[in-house]
This record gives structure tokens, sequence and C-alpha cells, in this order.
């Protein structure tokens, strides 16, 4: 039976290619929807050369169609372009709009995210391993709150916390969190994780709130267990191991205070006291953890270098701007474009100003002589 939905309503499935068969889709991971219909789908896809390199695709849906995507998704795409230069997220690969629709590819990191390491070992990270998570996690939230506007992930979790080593990697950032959808898309409380902040819904979303859910997150590392998504995770030190430091239980204590006004006002302040764990408990600081990220940026604001390169070549920013619709869908600008305009013929400029200059000479002649 032939289908009577408009393309852009019908809803993709596993194995639809996508961008002239260049990518295909393997399997949706999870999904966002909004009261006022749009609508953010993250799946598994695969690229389609010879290597078939799995990527990470965003596929965004609006109420208003293409007509809206360029003033909501262009500046979501320049501002994930500057995020994505952070060593420890992942990178954009490529954005194009099709099916009524637009897509985000990003690169899929290798390695597991926290929730599969709890999930297949029952325990989560020790001691160690969180102090070097946290701190590179919050390089990640002082380059965000370095964005111009400051920009919230929003949904840091231990489903978005990926592990490869002693080397942690941020994803999944909502593409409408970061643009100017901010009226279409009020955040709700089912869009948030079990680590989300308990005054959430009294305001906008802040780095404070990333902050709460990243030592949330952290604690569910340290403890092993992930509560439902009804349920709600709270720090309690007798649930962590004995063997944690007592320096360690106090920052956690102080990070995830029921009162917003008793935990860590600045980065900087939780930064210094996890460096300051590590000297208390004689243990030497992780060697390979990258500076700061204000540090190492500069005055020029330029990212750390990627550790790993990106499963396929990144598009240049130009290139990505192409591939969405122009700002103007439906209606034609009123100023004629410069490949509309018929083309001029080669001349002489100066022969043709002298030709002019005489015919006005000529003409002011003719009507002083027909006024005596």
């Amino acid at each position: 039976m032939v289908s009577t939905f408009p393309q852009e309503q019908m809803p993709l499935s596993p194995g639809t290619p996508l961008q002239d068969r260049r990518y295909v889709l393997l399997k949706q991971r999870e999904q966002y929807h909004w009261q006022t219909g749009a609508s953010e789908t993250w799946w598994i896809g695969q690229e389609s050369d010879g290597r078939g390199a799995q990527v990470t695709i965003c596929e965004v849906r609006l109420p208003g169609g293409l007509s809206t995507f360029p003033t909501i998704l262009r500046p979501a795409m320049k501002t994930l372009m500057e995020i994505c230069k952070h060593p420890h997220v992942p990178s954009l690969l490529d954005v194009f709009p099709e099916r009524g629709r637009c897509f985000f590819v990003f690169e899929l990191p290798v390695g597991e995210s926290l929730a599969e390491r709890i999930q297949r070992t029952g325990t989560g990270l020790d001691e160690q391993d969180v102090r070097v998570c946290c701190l590179q996690m919050i390089e990640v939230l002082e380059w965000l709150a370095h964005q111009r506007p400051p920009v919230v992930h929003g949904r840091i979790s231990p489903e978005h916390l990926i592990i490869q080593a002693d080397h942690f990697l941020l994803t999944t950032f909502s593409i409408l969190g970061v643009s100017d959808a901010h009226p279409l898309i009020a955040m709700e409380r089912s869009h948030l994780a079990t680590s989300s902040t308990p005054e959430f819904g009294r305001g906008p979303l802040t780095w404070q709130d990333d902050l709460y859910a990243l030592m949330n997150t952290m604690s569910m590392a340290l403890t092993g267990t992930i509560p439902s998504r009804q349920g709600r995770s709270q720090w309690r030190s007798q649930q962590v191991p004995a063997a944690l430091s007592p320096h360690l239980k106090a920052l956690f204590a102080r990070a995830l205070h029921p009162h917003p006004h008793e935990r860590y006002q600045q980065l900087a302040e939780l930064r210094q006291a996890l460096e300051g764990t590590a000297a208390s408990t004689g243990r030497e600081r992780p060697r390979r953890r990258a500076r700061t990220a204000l540090a190492v940026m500069g005055s020029a604001a330029q990212p750390a270098q990627k550790i790993a390169p990106p499963a396929s070549p990144r598009a240049e920013p130009a290139e990505l701007s192409e591939r969405l619709p122009p700002v103007e869908v439906e209606q034609r600008s009123l100023l004629a474009r410069s490949h509309e305009m018929l083309p001029l013929g080669e001349s002489n400029s100066a022969l043709a100003a002298l030709f002019w200059l005489g015919g006005v000479l000529v003409l002011g002649t003719l009507v002083v002589l027909i006024a005596r």
C-alpha cells in the first residue's frame, strides 16, 4: 500500500539512504520531541564509501519545515563547528537538508559510554578516573562558557559520556539547544537526564546546571548505579566505596548540595579543589590531562588539537554553510543577483565617456538656440 503522507512527515527507518547514498541509517539511538512539533532523532549511521566508517547522525525537524531552517539551524551549525574544535567533543563532519529535515553528521567516537561500562561490569570508575574525567569535562564547560553567547549542554548523563582509556568525550549536544530556537524548545523535564538539578524549571539552563549534572553523573560512576528515568540520583556518601578519600567525599557533598548557593560558584574553584584532592591523597596528578581550555586558547581563543583524527574529513565552514537552504526560501530578493544581470560587453570606457560628453554639449547648445 502506497503511503499518502508527504515525504517530510514520513518517519525514517534503519536502512534509509541519505545524501545521494553517501550515508545510511543503521540504528535509532534516542529521540526528543517538543510540544511545538520540533524534534531531534539521534541515529547511528554509516558512510557508504570504501571504509564504511560509522557516524552519529542527528535528524532535526521543525514545525515550519525547510523555511525555518536557515534562521534557526545556520547559527546552530556555526556554534557547533566552534564547540567541536575542543579535543573532548566529537567532530562535526557534515550538514545537509533532505526530506524536509536537516541532518547533522558527527564523528562516532571509539569507546563505550559510562552507562555501557556500568551495565557491562556492574561497576563504574575508580577515584583516579573520576578525577581525570571531572577535570577534562570542566575544561569542556569552560569552553562552552567561553562561547558568545555561552552554550549549555543540558543533557550531561552517563549515556553521553564516552570513555577512551584516560580520555573522555562529551557527546549529544542538542542541535536546537545551541540554536536560536529557544522559544520552540523550552526544555521539558522529560528531556533531561536523571542527573539534572533538583531546582530545574525555575529559570533558563546555565553552566551551573551542567556542572551539577556532571558531578551527579560522576557520583553514579563512583557508585556504579544509574537510577531509572522516573527516579532521581541524589548524593549519599554512604553509597560510595569505603576507600574513597575524605577530601573527594567532601568535594562531592558540596558540588551536589541541595541548596544552589552552597555549591561551587565558579568552575575554576571546583577545578582547584579537584587538583587539591590529588595532592592531599599523595597521588600523582594525571600526566595526560590536557591543559585547561582557556589556557590553551589564549587571547585568540584557539582550541586544542584533537587527540585522534575524525572518522572522515571534516568539511570546511563555507562548504557546510552552502548546504543549508538560503535564508530567502520562498521570497526572491528585490535586488537582482549578479548572475541574473545582462552581461556588459567589452568597451573602451574613456571613449564612451567622450561620446556621452559630446552628446550632452550638443543637447545643451540646441536648448540655448531654441531659447533665443
